[in-house]
């Protein structure tokens, strides 16, 4: 297909327009005094100066004609054209330091993923810049050592194991995380099983615990997300996530253009002198982990989903409930999740009272939260069952999302 031909369904969805849905309607009210910031923003959000209400229609025609140009152009007509020149003229007229070469001399990279095997089954999933992919195989690794089956979903024991094991895969993720153009990321050590054999045999049953100190093996070396899976006719199989990082990124939108401008700049460090400190040509981290699993040579799910650092323990879940608990796609996304960055964590509803209770008689400092909720992401995925020739699409409920075949 050409790229006028892959743009059409988007030009069209951008002029007759979306249905705006209540999780949509509420993002834009939450964000109101950012978008109203920016005219631009708040014409296609705050139409009339009112944020948009469920059911009514959201419409983008600037960003139609802007796909259009670009179906026409080719993509030099947005890194150096006369979209470049109107992204580089809004932010500069908002004092940013944002120039024409900054676009121009863009480049893509195409970087081998990392990999890694939990129970028999392959997991593919992003390589840095972003942490997403080494830090989910590295957290199914040290899970990989317990009898996750035998202790129960929802059980106290599985939750403290788990809990347990993110905290040390986010301590190693802040401390060696970076652009591997500037540094060598040790990837390779964080999804070695040997390496999650010394953090598994920390845990330890009935007892939470704070101790962990994060090695810094990163080195210098010289020289609002959202996800789809896809698996066509043939077999292939797409895993994508893409991200403005925060819901409506920085709220502004280049004036004519109908684009709303990212706010990656904020996943750098605030502090200088680390490896994700903000320099020149470097890209930030992230939590993003697009992924696919295999059984037996042939592809099992594609998978993904969006929620910062969340993704990395909402995609572990979703593969345990899978491989361990026997559940289905739809199941497995479902299940109520925990997550645990650090020294909180962090529980949705729908856990047992008892089992909170026992968690917090462990020493965890629990926070709880409601029984469906968009703090712990909101995936998409398909399932292959190779032996039936079926699809198994799901969405998660805690965000927009659904399944379709065609």
């Amino acid at each position: 297909m050409t790229l006028e031909e892959v743009l059409q369904p988007a030009i069209r969805l951008c002029r007759e327009g979306i249905e705006v849905t209540p999780l949509l309607s509420g993002m834009i009210l939450d964000s109101y005094d950012k978008i109203e910031r920016f005219p631009a923003a708040a014409a296609i959000y705050l139409p009339d100066g009112l944020p948009l209400e469920s059911g009514d229609i959201l419409r983008n025609e600037d960003l139609a004609r802007t796909l259009e140009k670009i179906a026409a152009g080719g993509p030099s007509v947005f890194y150096e054209g006369e979209i470049a020149e109107a992204i580089v003229a809004e932010l500069q007229s908002l004092g940013g330091v944002f120039e024409l070469d900054d676009l121009k001399s863009y480049e893509a990279k195409i970087r081998e993923p990392v990999s890694g095997n939990y129970r028999g089954y392959q997991i593919f999933s992003a390589a840095p810049s972003t942490g997403g992919g080494t830090h989910l195989i590295q957290l199914l690794n040290i899970l990989e050592g317990f009898d996750v089956r035998g202790m129960g979903f929802g059980s106290a024991p599985y939750l403290h194991s788990l809990g347990e094991a993110m905290k040390m895969i986010f301590a190693d993720k802040a401390a060696n995380s970076g652009d591997p153009d500037f540094y060598s990321v040790p990837s390779r050590t964080f999804v070695d099983k040997t390496y999650a054999r010394e953090q598994w045999e920390r845990i330890r049953e009935g007892e939470a615990r704070f101790d962990y100190a994060p090695p810094s093996l990163i080195s210098p070396e010289s020289g609002s997300t959202s996800h789809l899976s896809v698996v066509d006719e043939q077999g292939n199989v797409v895993a994508l996530s893409q991200s403005i990082n925060s819901f409506f990124g920085s709220g502004v939108v280049a004036s004519g253009t109908g684009i709303l401008l990212n706010n990656h700049l904020a996943d750098f460090d605030s502090e200088a002198g680390g490896p994700n400190a903000i320099g020149p040509g470097k890209r930030p981290t992230s939590s993003m982990a697009p992924t696919l699993v295999f059984h037996e040579g042939e592809p099992f799910l594609t998978v993904g989903t969006p929620g910062a650092t969340r993704i990395i323990s909402a995609l572990a879940q979703i593969i345990i409930n899978l491989v361990d608990f026997d559940m289905g796609l739809d199941d497995a996304i479902e299940a109520p999740r925990i997550h645990g960055p650090g020294r909180t964590l962090f529980i949705e509803g729908r856990i047992a009272p008892e089992v909170v209770e026992a968690l917090q008689a462990w020493g965890h400092t629990v926070r709880l939260y409601p029984d469906w909720d968009s703090y712990f992401g909101g995936a998409q995925g398909i399932l292959i069952d190779v032996k039936r020739k079926r699809l198994y699409g799901a969405a998660d409920s805690r965000r927009d999302g659904y399944a379709v075949g065609y």
